[in-house]
């Protein structure tokens, strides 16, 4: 299993459960949904469409999210003590 996979279905059990709410309060798991959408984010804009059309939004996007993606997944993984 992928960990896209992994975190998609996380959060689709905690909406089931009724435990969103709470599971999101933990500061690693707001972290890894954040790094998560980031991702997704930058998945769309890789896309070839916007690679040859916006060239310049793909390529500032890869940047700005790379610099986002790295500390939310270190917090997430908790490697970087706050």
């Amino acid at each position: 299993m992928t960990f896209l996979t992994y975190a998609y279905l996380s959060v689709y059990k905690w909406s089931l459960a009724g435990t969103f709410s709470t599971s999101i309060r933990h500061h690693q798991n707001v972290w890894g949904l954040a790094s998560l959408i980031f991702l997704d984010v930058l998945w769309v804009f890789s896309l070839s469409f916007f690679r040859r059309r916006m060239y310049n939004v793909f390529l500032m996007t890869h940047v700005l999210y790379f610099s986002l993606i790295l500390p939310g997944v270190g917090y997430a993984a908790q490697i970087i003590v706050i």
